[in-house]
């Protein structure tokens, strides 16, 4: 059997075979941006993991002095530190004019509501009693820029917050509420905490005074749904 080449539709043969090399080249380019975005992924990990090892090794290295003889380290020290904060919200030093020693006495609630006092306390236990607190927080800081920088969806974004938080402790949380509505210095931290709602399962319970709830936005606490 032989073929007449004179009848050969030429044009319709190279119709399918450019439609072939369209087809070919589609899933080239489609599994390229795959193994792209897959490299990606695995660079931004890489580099999270590196930060998060920062974050540790500082928290770690987090000293509270708790008298002359004696400092807690690591997450001893955020707690003893927390355990002070509390303790100098609850008691004042006060003198009276028939005695010149210094006492103690329990602060009114006017008092623990008040913003400028409870910042003048933070500062004077962080400033004097704790070392590497900052430091802490501006690593977290880096960590938490570096998720909303990136390139990712919403919904990828808030799941690497998510596992953020998983990785600080419950006092860290409750060091990180103080820090943002007591300290400009981390006035970003404090817009990334409200935008990626951050206090999510904060104990608002445990503050040291219930009003101090208002001191930030409520979109801090929102419920982020990622069973989808």
């Amino acid at each position: 059997m032989t073929f007449d080449l004179h009848i050969i539709d030429w044009v319709a043969v190279s119709a399918i075979a450019t439609g072939i090399m369209a087809v070919a080249t589609f899933v080239t380019i489609v599994n390229s941006r795959k193994q792209f975005i897959e490299l990606q992924r695995q660079n931004f990990e890489n580099a999270l993991f590196s930060l998060l090892d920062r974050l540790e090794k500082t928290h770690n290295q987090v000293k509270y002095q708790v008298d002359i003889d004696y400092v807690s380290v690591g997450s001893d020290g955020f707690t003893s530190a927390w355990d002070d904060f509390k303790r100098r919200m609850d008691i004042e030093l006060y003198q009276d004019a028939n005695n010149s020693k210094f006492q103690e006495r329990f602060r009114t609630e006017e008092a623990k509501r008040d913003i400028e006092l409870t910042r003048t306390n933070y500062f004077l236990l962080i400033e004097n009693n704790v070392t590497d607190f900052i430091s802490y927080f501006n690593s977290l800081l880096s960590i938490i820029k570096y998720i909303d920088t990136s390139s990712f969806s919403i919904d990828g974004k808030h799941r690497y917050m998510t596992f953020i938080l998983s990785q600080l402790t419950e006092i860290n949380v409750l060091w990180l509420f103080y820090v943002c509505v007591l300290d400009e210095r981390f006035s970003d931290l404090k817009r990334l905490v409200e935008k990626w709602s951050l206090l999510r399962d904060f104990k608002q319970w445990e503050l040291i005074h219930p009003d101090h709830i208002s001191w930030i936005s409520p979109n801090a606490f929102n419920k982020i749904d990622l069973s989808t």
